[in-house]
C-alpha cells in the first residue's frame, strides 16, 4: 500500500493527488479489506457493507462515513476507509464482518487503524479514474470536512441533524 515505486505503478498519479487531499482533510480512522469465501453479487456486498458500517457506528457510538471501492479479482471484495470523529475498535470491526458475511472464514476481514502518509486511501481508490467507477463515497462524507459545509450533504432537516451530531462528536473527542 505504499506510494513508493511499487505502489506508483498501480495507482494513477491523479488518484494519489485526490487521496492526499482527502487524507489531509478527513478524520480517517480505519482501513479495511473485506472478503468472502465465495462469489457474491455487488448487491450482496452492498447489503453486508451497510449492515457492517451500522454495527461499527453503534458499537463505537460514532457516526461513520466511508470511502469504499470494489474489486472483482481474484473474487469480489471491498477496500474501505472509515471516517469518524474518534478512534474505532478495529478488532470489533473484524469480528463483525465475519459474523455478518463470513462466519466460518477467519481471513474474511483485515481492519486496522488508518496510518497516514503510506498510501492506504490511494490504494483503495486506485480504480477512481476508470470508466466503470468502482469507488463510492458515503452520503455524509462532506459533514466530516472542516466546517461541515452543506453543499452536498445537509440540505434536509435530517442531514442537518447528522451534521450537528458529527460536530458534537468531534468537540467531545478533542
Amino acid at each position: 500500500m505504499s506510494t513508493g515505486d511499487a505502489g506508483s505503478r498501480y495507482i494513477p498519479k491523479k488518484v494519489l493527488r485526490v487521496a492526499a487531499l482527502l487524507e489531509d482533510r478527513l478524520t480517517l480512522q480505519a482501513i479495511a479489506t473485506l472478503t468472502l469465501p465465495y462469489r457474491a453479487s455487488r448487491m450482496a456486498l452492498d447489503t453486508y457493507f451497510s449492515e457492517w458500517a451500522n454495527v461499527i457506528g453503534r458499537h463505537n457510538r460514532l457516526t461513520i462515513g466511508w470511502i469504499k471501492a470494489y474489486e472483482t479479482e481474484p473474487q469480489p471484495h471491498i477496500h474501505a476507509v472509515l471516517v469518524a470523529s474518534g478512534p474505532l475498535d478495529c478488532s470489533h470491526a473484524r469480528q463483525s464482518w465475519r459474523e455478518i458475511a463470513a462466519p466460518r472464514y477467519p481471513e474474511a476481514a483485515f481492519v486496522e487503524p488508518y496510518r497516514f502518509g503510506i498510501g492506504g486511501l490511494g490504494y483503495g481508490m486506485k480504480s477512481l479514474d476508470r470508466s466503470s467507477e468502482q469507488v463510492q463515497f458515503s452520503d455524509n462524507l462532506s459533514a466530516f470536512l472542516p466546517g461541515g459545509g452543506t453543499r452536498f450533504f445537509g440540505r434536509t432537516s435530517a442531514e442537518r441533524r447528522h451534521i450537528r451530531r458529527i460536530a458534537l462528536q468531534r468537540e467531545a473527542r478533542g
